[in-house]
């Protein structure tokens, strides 16, 4: 029998939530495995399993994803770990026909993530808060400029004029 679990399984024994009995029974050969967002590196290679698995069972000759999307899937931090991995390339195999999966092709929670831009507490120009926010998109992007123009807007001409600018 093969078990997983997203808790620690000692510590709901120890607080009287999981029997102590099936605990001791499955745990003869314990793995930890970091959840994906802990290991990113993983992300192309799954990504090719699972694209390559749903290509021969839809019958699909889709070619893979573009650098940009491949940027995005990398980055996203996978809260459903592996199998919201797998049931995402399912999904878009199934719904999409293109050769080349891009950015538009992804799901919402994936493309247009923008992750959490904090609000100050003190009081900051438009031209010191402009600066924050786009170093705060590079950071969340890695210094993809191509990646970070599309969030903000803009065009990469535009965002490296800003980042000369400001000193980013």
């Amino acid at each position: 029998i093969l078990c997983a679990s997203n808790r620690d399984l000692m510590k709901a024994v120890e607080k009287g939530t999981f029997r102590n009995d099936l605990y001791y029974r499955i745990n003869v050969v314990p793995l930890h495995i970091p959840p994906l967002r802990e290991r990113s590196e993983d992300i192309p290679l799954l990504l090719d399993y699972f694209h390559a698995k749903y290509n021969l069972i839809l019958g699909r000759e889709n070619k893979g994803f573009s650098d940009d999307a491949l940027a995005m899937l990398t980055t996203y931090p996978w809260p459903g770990n592996v199998r919201e991995l797998k049931h995402v390339v399912e999904q878009i195999l199934v719904l999409e026909n293109g050769d080349l999966i891009g950015p538009e092709q992804l799901p919402p929670a994936i493309s247009q993530r923008r992750g959490v831009f904090n609000v100050f507490s003190e009081s900051l120009s438009l031209e010191e808060m402009e600066k924050r926010y786009i170093q705060f998109v590079l950071h969340q992007t890695k210094g993809l400029r191509q990646q970070t123009a599309d969030i903000l807007g803009i065009n990469r001409k535009t965002l490296a004029a800003k980042i000369q600018k400001f000193g980013l």
